[in-house]
């Protein structure tokens, strides 16, 4: 899993113009641009799948520990 520190050391090398996009399966069946970036927490299910929880749904003592790109579609 990317840490944000290893995301901002990638993009770095990159010129700021770029667009971000994101694949929606390791397939790269399909692409989108990334819309928005928001806090959340993520709940692991198994080593490559899991959920979040955002905003108002955290629970009192509950805290952010990652950020969700969300596609444009």
């Amino acid at each position: 899993m990317l840490t944000v520190k290893e995301l901002k050391d990638i993009l770095e090398k990159y010129p700021d113009e770029f667009k971000v996009i994101l694949s929606a399966d390791a397939e790269g069946n399909s692409f989108s641009p990334v819309s928005e970036v928001e806090p959340a927490m993520y709940v692991d299910e198994t080593d490559w799948f899991g959920y979040v929880i955002t905003g108002e749904d955290l629970e009192p003592g509950e805290s952010h520990d990652c950020l969700v790109l969300w596609p444009v579609n």
